[in-house]
């Protein structure tokens, strides 16, 4: 094996399997596939900003890559998030059941055919005394999903792992850590199955998603509004052409060891870790991430 072929070998050896990008001091390479100045550059004392394991050797590289990250994010994307219909309604699974009765399953359509707001669940509860409970394992079915309880996870509430913007406009509710590493998160009514993938994009971390009961999920949610949150900062961009540039500008004076950029729904949330080998979840870590929350008009 060439001396310079060991050398990288025993250097891929000894780094293992931690988390972020492969560094060659001596070779550092540009993650920008379009680098005007090559892409390898010798002894280049600029180590940082890392953008999605990808290191970058100037701000004209950064800007590059964060416009490639937006565009990768909004491809394809609706200004409005669509309902997800399902095969087999809510109050069929509740008859099916036997939880409620033909008359009231008909009572409950006809108030919705003369437009009233209520859910078919809650006009039930209501109207036929049909337990919370009861609509909460018919969601779990619609949604094959499990029913969670129990309370957050102490640790989730001193610093969650999902920004409070989000946690706020999204309805989600993370609750717990579990030994194998998985965060489990709650929703009340339907999985969004886009944000726990973003979620999962973002912490590097598997999500279980599950249903928490309306009561339960809505004062779980209000604790959780009042937790612990890493540092975050909100802005608004016209478009995304004129997002990209002040995201660069906030790369290139943060230098992160590590970024990552997702959307999510109407937002592109950016984290951002200034300490290298960042913990998954940014949880029991003494490095706490930072989180930029993007509004675009367009979306709005």
């Amino acid at each position: 094996m060439p001396l310079l072929g060991a050398w990288r070998a025993g250097e891929d050896e000894a780094e293992g399997s931690r988390p972020g990008p492969r560094f060659s001091a001596l070779f550092p390479e540009c993650s920008n596939p379009h680098c005007g100045s090559g892409r390898l550059h010798l002894w280049r004392n600029r180590r940082t900003p890392v953008i999605e394991g990808g290191w970058v050797c100037s701000p004209a590289c950064s800007l590059r890559r964060i416009q490639q990250a937006i565009a990768r994010e909004l491809e394809g994307s609706a200004p409005a998030r669509e309902l997800h219909r399902h095969r087999i309604p809510l109050g069929l699974i509740l008859l099916d059941q036997g939880w409620i009765d033909h008359g009231q399953l008909k009572r409950a359509l006809q108030a919705k055919r003369h437009g009233d707001p209520q859910r078919i669940g809650a006009w039930l509860m209501q109207h036929c005394a049909l337990e919370e409970q009861r609509v909460t394992q018919a969601l779990s079915l619609q949604w094959n999903c499990p029913v969670f309880s129990g309370e957050p996870d102490p640790l989730v509430l001193a610093l969650s792992p999902i920004p409070r913007i989000l946690l706020d406009a999204l309805g989600v509710i993370p609750l717990r850590r579990a030994a194998s590493g998985a965060l489990y998160v709650a929703f009340e009514d339907r999985i969004d199955h886009s944000l726990t993938l973003a979620i999962e994009r973002i912490t590097g971390l598997p999500v279980q998603a599950g249903l928490l009961g309306g009561s339960a999920f809505r004062r779980h949610h209000g604790r959780m509004l009042a937790a612990g949150f890493p540092r975050a900062r909100l802005i608004e961009a016209s478009s995304a052409e004129t997002l990209a540039p002040a995201l660069t500008q906030l790369i290139e004076k943060a230098q992160p060891a590590e970024a990552r950029l997702v959307r999510v729904d109407r937002f592109l949330w950016l984290r951002i870790w200034k300490q290298a080998n960042p913990v998954p979840g940014g949880l029991h870590s003494s490095g706490q991430p930072e989180d930029v929350i993007c509004s675009i008009t367009q979306f709005r």
